[in-house]
């Protein structure tokens, strides 16, 4: 899937069922440009993953964002707080991995049978709906989570 934020460009495939996490993701960490990798099972819809890139392009324009590297500043959005270690427990790809995502900046290579994203039902983990209290609705919800932390990040 392509998707067009300002001048810049992302390429998002969805990985399901891949048997080696670790070698996908060492794969995704040696690429050259802007690329992140994150396991989805705490994505709770597309438009979290929309309005986490779209506030990490905001970041990056302002020069403020809260991380130092870009794929962590995406993580952190995407989790909507500001603290890397959670970021990271959320998100963090590892051996249990089994369905993740890749979304690389202006350049896009192949790194296996990606399936289309806008077709997926997401299903988040009780510990991230927990974490950040959500009750009901829970896109709204992770959205206006996003929008506190930018608000307290200007």
């Amino acid at each position: 899937m392509n998707l067009r934020i300002g001048e810049k460009n992302f390429y998002i495939s969805y990985l399901m069922d891949i048997s080696d996490p670790i070698y996908i993701k060492d794969r995704v960490l040696s690429l050259k440009h802007n690329a992140v990798i994150f396991d989805t099972r705490n994505i709770i819809c597309m438009e979290q993953i929309y309005f986490a890139l779209w506030r990490v392009q905001r970041a990056v324009k302002q020069q403020n964002m809260i991380a130092k590297d870009w794929a962590i500043e995406v993580l952190l959005q995407l989790s909507c707080t500001n603290q890397i270690e959670i970021a990271l427990q959320f998100f963090n790809v590892d051996k249990k991995s089994k369905d993740v995502i890749i979304i690389q900046e202006d350049i896009y290579e192949e790194m296996g049978n990606s399936l289309a994203i806008d077709i997926i039902n997401f299903n988040p983990s009780i510990e991230f709906l927990n974490f950040h209290n959500v009750q009901d609705d829970y896109c709204n919800f992770i959205i206006s989570k996003g929008v506190e932390l930018l608000l307290n990040h200007t």
